[in-house]
C-alpha cells in the first residue's frame, strides 16, 4: 500500500508541475511569428477618359475592401511578408453593374511602397504609396470580368 500512495504522489506532483508549465507557456507575449510589413495605400480609379468610378471595390493583401467614393478615391491597408522590393497588388473590381456609367472589367496592378517607419519585432516597417491611379475598361460584348481583353491584329 505504501508504493501505492508514493506512486499516487508521485503522479499529483508531475500533473501539477506540467500544469504550472502549460500556464507560463500560455501566458507568453512574445510570438516568433513571421516578419512581416504594414501597408497603406492611397489613390483613384478612373476610366479609360480619366473619368472617377464611384462604387469600385479596391483590395489589397490580407485588407478588407474599399468601396471608392464619387471622386473614385480609395485607401486600403495590408499586411504582407517583406520582400527585396517592397510593392503590393491592387486588385479593382466594378460590383454595382452599369450604375458607375458602365460596366468594367476586373483589373489588377503592382504598386510600389515607400518606407514611412520602421517597424519593431517581426513588424519589419510601416510602408505607403500615394496618389495611385487605376484605369479600369469597360467589358466588351460577351466579356465577363477579370477577362483579357483579345489583342487587336
Amino acid at each position: 500500500m505504501n508504493i501505492s500512495i508514493q506512486r499516487n504522489n508521485m503522479l499529483r506532483r508531475v500533473l501539477m508541475l506540467l500544469g504550472v508549465l502549460l500556464a507560463v507557456a500560455c501566458g507568453r507575449k512574445e510570438n516568433p511569428g513571421l516578419p512581416y510589413i504594414l501597408y497603406e495605400i492611397h489613390g483613384t480609379v478612373v476610366d479609360q477618359d480619366g473619368n472617377p468610378l464611384e462604387g469600385i471595390k479596391v483590395i489589397s493583401g490580407t485588407s478588407e475592401a474599399a468601396l471608392t467614393s464619387p471622386n473614385g478615391l480609395f485607401v486600403v491597408f495590408g499586411k504582407s511578408v517583406p520582400t527585396a522590393s517592397e510593392s503590393a497588388l491592387i486588385t479593382c473590381e466594378d460590383t454595382d453593374g452599369d450604375s458607375n456609367g458602365g460596366s468594367f472589367m476586373k483589373t489588377s496592378q503592382n504598386v510600389n511602397l515607400r518606407l514611412r517607419s520602421a517597424g519593431s519585432g517581426n513588424n519589419k516597417g510601416n510602408y505607403f504609396a500615394s496618389d495611385v491611379v487605376v484605369m479600369m475598361l469597360p467589358k466588351s460584348d460577351g466579356m465577363q470580368g477579370g477577362e483579357t481583353p483579345p489583342i487587336p491584329y
